[in-house]
């Protein structure tokens, strides 16, 4: 029987733009040398915090939201994977001003390159998580983030793409007493 490794990083954020950048350098720090997939994981990354930023209260001044990044990075033969989560303060109390065209695009981009995607909401909370998957990396060692949480057993359970583009799984988003929006539901 294999023994899945996961190292969990976790950090709170100010919610402010300029911070965004910040966001993407710390989580690519926690990814295993020569990730496959770290552009996709930067891009991800970045469009769920600015998504904090901008729709949430999270936003607002002294605002703040937490990623979560919980790698399986695989050992040499093997593949990896990481499963992402953005934490923010719930819904703004005005909504964020949006150009034409510009509505969901970002989740739209996230939607697309993760390998699995959920939204979660509260009333004091939105989620956001999604897990991208990565093919066997030849030679790979575990980034050098050194604070990590190592635990047993697998991650996250798979998830299913449905008809209408909601996803299904036995795995919440790392917050405890959530409920998923019904699918019908548009997020923010």
């Amino acid at each position: 029987m294999a023994v899945t490794v996961t190292l969990a990083h976790e950090r709170a954020f100010p919610g402010a733009p300029e911070r965004v950048a910040e966001v993407r350098a710390w989580v690519l720090t926690c990814l295993p040398a020569g990730c496959p997939r770290a552009d996709d994981v930067a891009l991800v990354v970045s469009e769920l915090a600015t998504n904090a930023v901008l729709h949430s209260a999270s936003g607002t001044v002294g605002g703040r939201f937490t990623l979560r990044a919980e790698v399986e990075p695989g050992s040499t033969g093997e593949a990896g994977a990481v499963a992402l989560t953005c934490t923010d303060q719930g819904p703004a109390l005005v909504p964020a001003a949006r150009g034409e065209g510009e509505y969901q695009r970002g989740l739209t981009l996230v939607r697309e390159l993760a390998d699995a995607y959920e939204v979660t909401v509260t009333e004091a909370c939105r989620a956001a998580w999604c897990r991208l998957d990565w093919p066997v990396i030849t030679g790979a060692h575990p980034g050098p983030h050194t604070a990590a949480q190592q635990v047993s057993g697998p991650a996250h359970p798979p998830h299913k793409i449905t008809a209408h583009g909601a996803h299904t799984a036995a795995h919440a988003p790392h917050n405890p007493g959530a409920q998923p929006r019904p699918s019908g539901e548009a997020s923010r």
